[in-house]
Parts: C-alpha cells; sequence; structure tokens
C-alpha cells in the first residue's frame, strides 16, 4: 500500500490509497522477470489462487 508519509497508518488507509499487487512465480531465474510485468488486481490474483488475500481490504472498499 502507498500512501503519504505520517503515523497511524491503519487509520489512514482509505479509498485514495494505492495498493499494488504483483504475483512472483516461484522460480529459479526469478530476478529475470520484471516485477512491473506481473501486476494485476486484486481479485485476479485471489481468483488465480483460489484464496482471499486482502479481506481487510474487502471491507473497507468493495462495497464503497
Amino acid at each position: 500500500m502507498f500512501f503519504q508519509k505520517g503515523s497511524n497508518d491503519i487509520a489512514r488507509i482509505d479509498a485514495q490509497t494505492r495498493v499494488i499487487v504483483i504475483n512472483i512465480p516461484n522460480i529459479k531465474n526469478v530476478d529475470e522477470i520484471k516485477w512491473g510485468e506481473s501486476r494485476l488486481r486484486i481479485d485476479d490474483l485471489e481468483s488465480l489462487k483460489g484464496m482471499i488475500f486482502y479481506q481487510m481490504y474487502q471491507m473497507l472498499f468493495k462495497n464503497r
């Protein structure tokens, strides 16, 4: 998550907070992969992995 420098970070998370999600494969030459090419939406990562990683994110923003 990216937001302005400050304190009480959890309380400052809101709809303007940037979340960057990357899917890095567990492979031998992972250092050859540019992380920017592995970016995806939170929903896409959860569907790909069959898991819910960002439950707090969902609770805060999905229904807004």
